[in-house]
């Protein structure tokens, strides 16, 4: 096993540290919807005009923020930091992230013909200025990715990998993964009454996406496999696919 992957020297270290894991976690991910709830009385997908991106883009920086910090604190400088996280580069990133995505997306293809359409979020933007639409790029390409692979395929998956074994450090990974996802869900869900199979679908594709990520990332030894990945799967989705159900068909 490599050295990335050993483990902590003890049960009480390996417990203190899933808890500051954890902490991280539910302070990078929670805390926002928390502050903003109690100033406003409102959670942010209520907001109007760029407030839901200013949200979304302000809690993925946090995000890396918050965890670099603490991981810092803990590990030293940035260098040893981006070694524990994976952050390394390798020729065959590329390729594992789209092969990756590729299976990620033909899975959700396969559930939405199975179940039908997953539950969807609003993704048009208030405004088509130049600014808007660098910020949402911005936003979708860089902080998302890099944000939720930093948490839940370096931190989280790295952590659990060394404490109780890879499968464990995949599905803990998964699992938050999808919770991290869970207040849109319900709030979209639940606003345009959504069936039951649209609630399976949304789920299926969300966790085996999280799942394909977690194994890039053991499979190729970097996070920049996943990184890809992630790029990839939000270019299809909200680029790629867009663009081709709005090509005129022929016949």
């Amino acid at each position: 096993m490599s050295d990335r992957y050993q483990g902590h020297t003890g049960p009480v270290a390996r417990m203190m540290s899933t808890f500051a894991v954890l902490a991280v976690f539910l302070v990078t991910g929670f805390l926002f919807h928390l502050i903003l709830w109690v100033a406003t009385g409102r959670i942010y997908y209520q907001l109007e005009g760029l407030g839901p991106l200013l949200f979304e883009a302000g809690r993925a920086a946090w995000t890396i923020v918050v965890l670099l910090a603490a991981c810092a604190l803990a590990w030293g400088g940035l260098p040893e930091v981006l070694r524990r996280l994976q952050v390394v580069w390798s020729p065959m990133a590329l390729a594992w992230g789209m092969s990756g995505a590729v299976t990620a997306l033909a899975l959700a293809w396969v559930a939405t013909k199975l179940l039908g359409e997953p539950i969807g979020y609003a993704t048009t933007l208030p405004s088509r200025s130049r600014a808007t639409v660098a910020a949402a790029l911005l936003h979708l390409f860089v902080l998302v990715p890099a944000s939720e692979e930093l948490l839940f395929r370096g931190l989280v998956q790295t952590h659990f990998i060394q404490t109780a074994g890879s499968i464990a450090g995949v599905g803990t990974s998964t699992l938050l993964f999808g919770l991290w996802h869970l207040p849109s869900d319900i709030y979209f869900g639940r606003l345009r009454s959504y069936p039951l199979q649209a609630w399976a679908c949304r789920w299926i594709q969300l966790y085996a996406g999280g799942m394909i990520l977690g194994m890039a990332v053991c499979l190729s030894g970097t996070l920049f496999a996943s990184l890809f990945m992630h790029q990839f799967i939000i270019l299809a989705a909200f680029v790629v696919f867009p663009y081709l159900e709005r090509m005129p068909r022929r016949g």
